[in-house]
């Protein structure tokens, strides 16, 4: 492994050799540690919300099996505004 490159020397030798051998560079090498969670540790965790459909949509059976669809209305100011 190293963090910068490999001399064409030492690619051809690795490839030369009975053992396996692959050579790691830097970018791969850090991609490498964060995947298996080796040398790093998390300092934020971002947390990403979506509309939950069914709870506005699912639930609510019509005639004939179909779902009908619930279109939520809220209140500002006195006044009634649909979703």
């Amino acid at each position: 492994m190293t963090t910068s490159a490999f001399s064409a020397q030492a690619i051809d030798f690795a490839a030369r050799i009975p053992q396996r051998v692959v050579p790691i560079i830097g970018k791969r090498l850090t991609e490498l540690m964060v995947e298996q969670g080796v040398g790093v540790r998390t300092s934020r965790t971002v947390e990403f919300k979506r509309l939950d459909e069914d709870f506005f949509f699912g639930g609510v059976i019509g005639a004939a099996g179909r779902t009908k669809v619930f279109i939520p209305e809220v209140r500002i100011s006195g006044k009634w505004y649909s979703m």
